[in-house]
């Protein structure tokens, strides 16, 4: 039996391994946090400082820093998290960037309980950002007895709202709304209302719309496969990640210890005590100042997900966000990339690929949204538009038969979605066309198939309807009932 202070004891004997550098950075930073958490969820503060002293990253140690703050409010007795508290709170212009919004408001409830109304007051009075001080205003008028004091807090709240610049004003402002009619200060609530340029309403009934559509959803999403502590200890395992050890045991302490033999026996194997090599960085950062290799493997040198609850775990912490400022480096960096495609096709597994292409082409960095909104020189977007052949030719079109996913047969489908709402040149759809045209020469149905399925998505574009019934005069003899019917609807543009 390992109780949760034996499995957090263990984490810290573990993490004291990760190497120090800048490789590590993440995985030691990560452990710590977890750690750090561990010890304040089953109750014990003052450890928790003493992992906090471990973090050498702003931000993770600023979301220790919150995670102690609310904490205090709990447990106010604790002098160590008070102390915690007091330093986070008085010196906030330190951490409020590394801080969001909803973390800096949730902080006025700890010292509003711990410190009193005044000291929360010369809190926010703190907060640079005025929508910022608005919301964390409003916060702290919910927590107020004093009707008097819970106006003057919400008045405070209006003030800072109507200085928030450009369309956060009204976001800002409905917050405030919010707060006077919760307070049943409808005639306030009705000034704050008229002075609103945009009353949210249809954004509201968008997010509505959405939600519901999304609940609807959920009964078609696939069954989650069932899971169990001693499955997850094998997959994190299996995935290498120094940190995603700790993580299981301090998530394991946390659920009231241990008391399973097989878990035991793995816990204290040498394959779950090695410290492993560094894991790529969180999915999170800014890849746009990599060098050539290190970009191949930020996309594809991960672990496939095993289970889906691993996902996030596997992309990395949100502590390591970083705001681009190179989106052009980013789209020149995909582009070396996919001109090099024959040699990284042959460094990692076709499932690898797959599921760093869906994180290029898709969700995480939209490589079609930056090629057409980002403002940036013509030759650079059509240099990565037409390295977009070579992967095709040097590593699709060898392994199709095999490749069991879908991210080739979706690129273009991806690429060109990003041009619906933009101005697209006549050049650049010129050297689209120019390449799936080549895509089409290429051997095998499955580039065919992922080039047609690209023309079909230019419509109404002449020269791809005519790209398209050149291909189909060519192989009509070929073709079943069905491949004809699906291509002549490419080249009306109806093909999903």
């Amino acid at each position: 039996m390992l109780s949760p202070a034996d499995l957090i004891d263990l984490a810290e004997s573990f993490a004291k391994r990760i190497p120090d550098g800048d490789a590590y950075l993440e995985e030691r930073n990560t452990s710590w946090l977890a750690i750090g958490n561990g010890w304040l969820k089953i109750g014990d503060a003052d450890q928790a400082v003493h992992a906090l002293a471990r973090l050498d990253h702003l931000r993770c140690q600023a979301k220790l820093r919150h995670a102690i703050c609310l904490w205090v409010e709990r447990h106010p007795d604790s002098k160590s998290a008070r102390e915690i508290l007091l330093s986070t709170t008085s010196e906030i212009d330190s951490w409020e960037d590394s801080l969001n919004r909803r973390e800096i408001g949730e902080l006025v409830g700890p010292v509003y309980s711990v410190s009193g109304l005044q000291r929360a007051i010369e809190f926010v009075d703190k907060l640079g950002g005025p929508f910022t001080a608005a919301t964390a205003l409003v916060r702290l008028a919910k927590l107020i007895s004093d009707p008097n004091s819970r106006r003057m807090a919400l008045e405070a709240a209006e003030h800072r709202a109507a200085c928030v610049a450009g369309g956060d004003r009204d976001y800002a402002l409905r917050w405030v709304l919010q707060g006077f009619r919760g307070a049943g200060l409808e005639a306030d609530a009705e000034r704050v209302w008229n002075s609103m340029n945009d009353k949210l309403e249809n954004t509201d009934r968008t997010i509505q719309s959405a939600d519901a559509v999304l609940e609807q959803a959920k009964q078609f999403l696939p069954e989650v496969p069932t899971d169990t502590p001693f499955a997850r200890l094998q997959r994190f395992v299996d995935y290498k990640f120094n940190d995603l050890k700790v993580e299981f045991l301090t998530d394991t302490a946390v659920t009231g210890g241990v008391d399973h033999p097989e878990i035991e026996q793995v816990l204290h194997g040498d394959a779950f005590l090695r410290v492993e090599e560094p894991r790529a960085p969180s999915l999170e950062g800014d890849p746009s100042v990599l060098d050539e290799e290190s970009f191949a493997n930020f996309l594809f040198n991960r672990p496939v997900v095993k289970h889906p609850s691993d996902q996030e775990l596997l992309d990395g912490s949100d502590c390591f966000e970083i705001d681009w400022v190179d989106r052009a480096g980013f789209i020149d960096r995909a582009a070396t990339l996919f001109e090099g495609f024959a040699a990284v096709g042959s460094r990692f597994s076709m499932e690898q690929i797959e599921q760093g292409l869906w994180c290029l082409l898709g969700w995480r960095f939209s490589l079609p949204d930056l090629l057409w909104t980002t403002p940036v020189p013509v030759p650079v977007q059509q240099r990565c538009l037409r390295a977009m052949l070579v992967p095709f030719r040097d590593y699709y079109a060898s392994i199709a038969e095999e490749y069991s996913g879908s991210s080739f047969f979706m690129w273009w489908d991806l690429i060109l979605s990003g041009r619906r709402n933009t101005e697209c040149t006549p050049a650049n759809e010129g050297v689209v066309m120019d390449v799936l045209e080549d895509i089409l020469t290429l051997p095998g149905d499955a580039c065919h198939g992922a080039a047609l399925h690209g023309l079909n998505h230019l419509h109404p574009n002449q020269r791809a309807a005519e790209i398209v019934k050149k291909y189909l005069n060519q192989h009509r003899v070929r073709l079943s009932p069905q491949q004809l019917q699906w291509i002549e609807s490419c080249q009306l543009g109806e093909a999903l």
